[in-house]
């Protein structure tokens, strides 16, 4: 399967609103939503060849989040960054990079 930026952004954004829901800000569920949506993220992402990292932080309401674009990548690397927030507040973030070997 051939990658798409596009695609993989929106496959990424359609798994982190999935995982969150409408759920308000609940620090024991935190966790269990990263971990959904980094290994839903993962299957999508995973290809013969690459190498994928996956990383997926939840944000409660009036936090901040750090993002960052790598750019120390070769030409046959795939970085796609997402962010989604729920009707609460609630946001995801996720971090994919496949890595050609």
């Amino acid at each position: 399967m051939a990658w798409n930026h596009e695609d993989m952004g929106a496959a990424m954004k359609r798994i982190l609103l999935a995982s969150v829901g409408d759920a308000d800000w609940d620090d024991q569920a935190a966790s269990s939503w990263t971990k959904r949506a980094q290994q839903e993220i993962f299957e999508c992402f995973k290809r013969d060849g690459y190498k994928v990292v996956v990383m997926c932080e939840a944000v409660s309401k009036g936090s901040g989040c750090v993002k960052q674009q790598y750019s120390l990548i070769s030409k046959d690397d795939i970085v796609v960054q997402e962010q989604v927030t729920n009707p609460k507040g609630v946001m995801m973030y996720a971090l994919a990079v496949a890595t050609k070997y």
